[in-house]
């Protein structure tokens, strides 16, 4: 809806009063239904694509708790203003950091490029590798070369509107 990504004002927008996001359905139903093609063609590039999925999971996970477990290392956490919230107490560290090293070792495991798994073709049995590589030096490209240009931007359909109400003047606060 900040019109960050490729294609980004067509993907964001609904259409009728159905609301429904009718190209990023296409887009998905699409993607799927060519996923499932390549396990009829070749089991072994789907195997390959759902090792690189889960790793592709896991990434976003380690995203959170990895920086998580760093800001407790530092004491940074819980924070002052954090309140009564839940909290997993002294039990939190030990808590994050298996979740960091579980995350890690189930990344290099399923990753790991083996025979056994992924059959005998080198494309298949470094699928991770070359899929993660390839993403973060596409997405890294594609940052630096057109994002950095564009100014941050909420598509119009997509911005709030602030109702005025008559005889009210915004930022006022009531008693």
């Amino acid at each position: 809806r900040d019109g960050r990504l490729p294609l980004g004002n067509h993907v964001a927008r609904v259409w009728g009063a159905s609301k429904i996001p009718v190209v990023p359905s296409l887009l998905v139903g699409a993607l799927a239904l060519a996923l499932l093609a390549v396990n009829i063609a070749n089991q072994q590039a789907f195997t390959a694509l759902i090792g690189v999925a889960i790793i592709m999971f896991y990434l976003p996970y380690l995203g959170v708790t990895a920086p998580m477990l760093r800001a407790r290392l530092r004491g940074e956490w819980p924070r002052p203003e954090h309140g009564p919230y839940f909290s997993m107490g002294r039990f939190g560290m030990i808590i994050n950091a298996y979740a960091v090293v579980y995350g890690i070792l189930v990344a290099i495991n399923i990753g790991w490029p083996r025979a056994l798994i992924y059959g005998n073709k080198w494309y298949f049995k470094w699928a991770a590798v070359e899929f993660i590589g390839a993403t973060i030096v596409v997405g890294g490209l594609y940052y630096f070369l057109v994002q950095t240009r564009k100014p941050p931007e909420v598509l119009a359909e997509h911005r709030a509107e602030i109702p005025s109400l008559p005889g009210e003047t915004l930022g006022e606060v009531a008693p």
